[in-house]
């Protein structure tokens, strides 16, 4: 095409000055020219002629104007589209972007890597907030890269959405069949990119995004070789070295989040953007929890509004965190060194193996966990941290590590019509020995005592730590209607799935369990943990939920002044909207 800068001047004359040459790739050319309609400096991007060529102008156009519609403040956003060149040089796709002032992730890893785990994890969830945007519009980016991710004053912007999708559309049977052109980089490509399988989704972004992620933090990618070739069988054949062993100071759940991330298959990473930007916005608050130090003044009441209004969004993705952790064989000791003094309840295994039974099982283990929590001197593992092991148990060496007890109860329940059995067993997890066992048949008129007769029995298996009357400080459940009980666990089922038509299934579940047995303390806790969630994850306005959440908890507390669920809810008012830190 000769010159290609001056064609480019020739053919947008009147609508864009360009200046020079920004950068060359491996895909398109990058001009900074002037927008002479708007008065303004932006970036256009023109695609290589034997890239141009393989895509074929109206599939590239196409494209570009599908993600045209991705609005959000992480997403370099979209300004023109359109062809250069002529039938004797040959026509070139090109689009027109804003100026970025700063420069690409690539620029900064290479100038100074790894990054500080904070703003490593502040660019990362913009970064799957952008993509959590793109995906809920069924547009996956398939490149995702340093290269790709620009930074500027501190904040990341997604560039080419829509460039690899062309691509990869444009190309026969998805193979790669040009020289110099891949869909997606092969560093940062996903298992399925790297054998062309052609159902690839959203989740290879995710794939790419853990890869980014470790490159930030440890200052490499994952995987490497003196080849493309040879990059592309470590990435299929190898397993990534965790960041925790690589990275001394990275918090122990990024360590989990990336190995889930960079799982071969799919269906083992986390199956969103928005579940993975959560996840690591609850990792930076309790990083920052960590090394913040309060105010010696109390800082003015429009300033705590605002601080409040970050802090309750922090808490919320504190409740809803998911520490992934990957499932590997390890050598358990066969001596039992101590009496434990920690104890997990693990996810019952539901021998229905059906959704409609499945609530039962995980209140059952709610349930027990709330149980033993009452016990003085044990130490039980929260349901946020147990039940993200739901479906990933692998060893008992996997469980010591995830959530650091000496002990494990596993369950199974099975329900049938107008029955319930359980079988549980209290384990060692140094010696992996049963300490105790125990099978427990019901009618569902008397399941509301399983869960009690349980958790008496495993304080009395741990009798030499807790004491001889350790189960007599276990409260019976009080509930008067089975109905009543089955709703409860119903609306924590709900609750647990944070979102907003769950939100409300809980507290119409948490509602009827009221109306069946009003004196039923933990269903007006239930009501009051929802209330209080409503303004993160339901989009209601603080001034209306959590007066509801204060009245909810203090019905619960009149009822059973020892339920810590209601204490907790009423922490939370005083926080996050009375502002009474203290």
């Amino acid at each position: 095409m000769g010159d290609p800068s001056q064609a480019l001047r020739t053919s947008l004359a009147g609508r864009y000055d360009v200046e020079r040459e920004l950068g060359e790739g491996g895909m398109a050319t990058v001009y900074l020219a002037d927008d002479v309609r708007h008065g303004r400096k932006v970036a256009i991007k023109v695609l290589r002629s034997e890239i141009a060529a393989t895509l074929g102008t109206e599939r590239f156009l196409a494209e570009i104007k599908l993600t045209a519609k991705l609005q959000h403040p992480h997403i370099l956003g979209l300004i023109d589209s359109g062809v250069v060149g002529d039938a004797d040089s040959g026509f070139q796709p090109f689009y027109v972007m804003p100026l970025i002032t700063g420069e690409t992730l690539r620029g900064r890893l290479v100038r100074s890597a790894p990054l500080p785990t904070a703003e490593a994890l502040g660019l990362l969830i913009e970064i799957a907030d952008a993509l959590a945007c793109a995906h809920a519009h069924d547009i996956v980016h398939r490149d995702i890269k340093p290269e790709n991710i620009l930074l500027s004053q501190g904040h990341a912007f997604v560039a080419d959405f829509g460039v690899a999708k062309a691509l990869h559309h444009s190309i026969d049977g998805g193979n790669i069949t040009l020289t110099g052109v891949s869909v997606g980089t092969p560093a940062y490509m996903s298992p399925e990119q790297a054998v062309a399988d052609p159902t690839i989704d959203h989740r290879a972004d995710l794939y790419a995004l853990g890869v980014v992620a470790y490159e930030m933090i440890a200052g490499k990618t994952p995987f490497a070789g003196p080849t493309v070739a040879a990059l592309v069988k470590a990435s299929l054949t190898q397993d990534a070295a965790p960041l925790l062993s690589t990275v001394p100071a990275c918090p122990p759940r990024l360590s989990s989040l990336v190995a889930a991330l960079l799982e071969k298959n799919p269906n083992d990473r986390p199956q969103t953007a928005l579940e993975v930007r959560d996840t690591l916005r609850s990792i930076l608050a309790f990083a920052s929890a960590e090394t913040a130090h309060l105010p010696k003044r109390a800082p003015s009441k429009p300033v705590l509004i605002g601080i409040g209004v970050a802090l309750i969004a922090a808490l919320a993705f504190i409740i809803v965190w998911h520490p992934w952790q990957r499932s590997d064989s390890a050598v358990v000791s066969p001596a039992i060194s101590r009496v434990p003094r920690s104890i997990a309840v693990l996810p019952f295994r539901n021998i229905n193996n059906d959704s409609a039974t499945d609530y039962f099982a995980d209140g059952m283990a709610e349930e027990l966990i709330s149980a033993l929590g009452r016990l003085q001197r044990l130490r039980v593992a929260s349901r946020t941290s147990t039940f993200a092991l739901k479906g990933r148990i692998g060893s008992l060496a996997d469980v010591v590590k995830q959530l650091g007890v000496d002990a494990v109860v596993e369950s199974s329940v099975r329900h049938d019509a107008d029955s319930v059995l359980i079988n549980a067993r209290l384990i060692d997890v140094q010696s992996d020995s049963t300490l105790w066992s125990g099978e427990y048949k019901s009618g569902l008129g008397n399941v509301i005592y399983v869960q009690d007769s349980v958790a008496r029995s495993i304080a009395r298996a741990l009798s030499a730590v807790l004491g001889a009357d350790a189960g007599t400080t276990l409260a019976r459940p009080r509930v008067s209607d089975p109905r009543a009980y089955d709703a409860y666990v119903r609306g924590r089922v709900f609750l647990g799935q944070r979102n907003p038509a769950t939100m409300a299934s809980a507290i119409g579940h948490f509602e009827s369990s009221i109306r069946l047995d009003s004196s039923f303390a933990p269903a007006y806790a239930g009501l009051a943990d929802a209330y209080s969630l409503l303004a993160p994850f339901g989009g209601r306005p603080p001034r209306e939920v959590f007066p509801l959440a204060r009245s909810a908890a203090e019905r619960a507390l009149a009822l059973d002044s020892t339920l810590a669920e209601a204490h907790t809810s009423l922490g939370i008012v005083s926080m996050f909207y009375d502002w009474n830190w203290s």
